[in-house]
């Protein structure tokens, strides 16, 4: 767990208003970019600079995440940052959350009782069980 900078809940805020007039782009603007901006605006600490974004496909992003992590985008999270990952029930806000649905793995930011996820769709927010794990900020 990282320490919060005091006032970052409006930075986060900020974060989330900045993503939801953003177009979703795989490798520049997409679920990894905005949970470490939301990371950045809460911490300080810039995760994004530990993760090539060499990647423009679903294929690609999977490939980098196996290639990192041995595995799943979650895997390849818990390997570069360190991080630890829990259920949903230990997690608060701030929290990052991995969400899984017919696309694949998304990261976003557990909020209350739901998540901010960011994906082709834009921000969404989705009931807090519906995630699947988490990792503590």
């Amino acid at each position: 767990m990282v320490a919060r900078i005091e006032g970052w809940e409006d930075r986060v805020l900020s974060v989330i208003e900045t993503y939801r007039r953003k177009p979703y782009r795989l490798g520049r603007s997409d679920c990894l970019t905005f949970a470490c901006a939301a990371v950045e605006a809460m911490t300080g600490v810039d995760y994004l600079d530990l993760v090539p974004r060499r990647y423009a496909t679903n294929k690609a992003a999977l490939r980098l995440a196996r290639e990192i992590g041995g595995g799943t985008v979650a895997d390849a999270v818990d390997k570069k940052t360190g991080l630890k990952r829990g259920s949903v029930a230990s997690m608060g806000r701030g929290d990052v959350c991995l969400y899984v649905d017919d696309i694949g793995e998304h990261l976003g930011l557990f909020w209350g009782r739901f998540a901010y996820v960011y994906g082709p769709n834009g921000i969404v927010t989705v009931d807090i069980h519906k995630c699947t794990s988490g990792w503590r900020v």
